[in-house]
């Protein structure tokens, strides 16, 4: 299915998006202000084919930090939108080292008032993050997945070389809050510049 929106004008760019329940959820970060993110859900008027939105969250995660950390052009977080068993979470990684992680709920998605509400557990699962693909898998179907930790890749700038670029990959548990590598059974792939890293998962899953 072929999707076509045309986003509000005051809307920099998409973020991530997911499909939760038999619907697309599309994140979004405000214009001049990347902190800022909104939540819309995308539906298929048939028989027309036409795609309408719906604002579903329109907030700021509510943690910041005190002060902004920009890495180059990038803004001060990181977003990932996950369907996990019954939840849409939406994952906020600080850019700053060493990687940090919060994970919030959508809540109150048909209410017309939702809201992102911080949650401290992953119930049993695991969460598998990056731009290419992301994924919730309960804690075990995977050779070494860990509940309530987040695995992530992603590819970042040379601090150092502006035409160069590294892979940042780990671990990071939600309990302990610390970052370690990433395990030898876990699977990705980076193919340099030309395409982001992305997760690989048995057909099974």
């Amino acid at each position: 299915m072929a999707w076509e929106w045309d986003p509000p004008h005051y809307l920099d760019s998409v973020v991530d998006i997911a499909l939760f329940r038999r619907k697309l959820y599309v994140l979004t970060r405000v214009h001049n202000d990347p902190c800022r993110t909104e939540l819309y859900v995308l539906e298929d008027n048939l028989p027309a084919g036409d795609v309408t939105s719906m604002q579903c969250i329109c907030s700021e995660p509510p943690a910041r930090p005190e002060q902004s950390y920009y890495h180059r052009a990038d803004p001060s977080y990181y977003y990932y939108l996950v369907s996990s068993g019954d939840r849409l979470l939406m994952v906020m990684e600080h850019a700053a080292a060493p990687a940090k992680f919060e994970v919030f709920e959508a809540a109150g998605l048909g209410s017309g008032h939702g809201r992102w509400s911080k949650i401290e557990t992953l119930d049993g699962r695991a969460l598998f993050v990056s731009k290419g693909c992301s994924k919730s898998l309960p804690a075990g179907e995977l050779v070494g997945a860990r509940e309530d930790h987040i695995y992530f890749i992603s590819k970042r700038d040379d601090s150092d070389n502006e035409s160069s670029e590294e892979l940042h990959s780990g671990v990071y548990s939600m309990k302990e809050g610390k970052v370690a590598p990433l395990p030898l059974e876990t699977t990705g792939a980076w193919q340099g510049r030309a395409w982001p890293p992305t997760w690989f998962f048995p057909t099974r899953t």
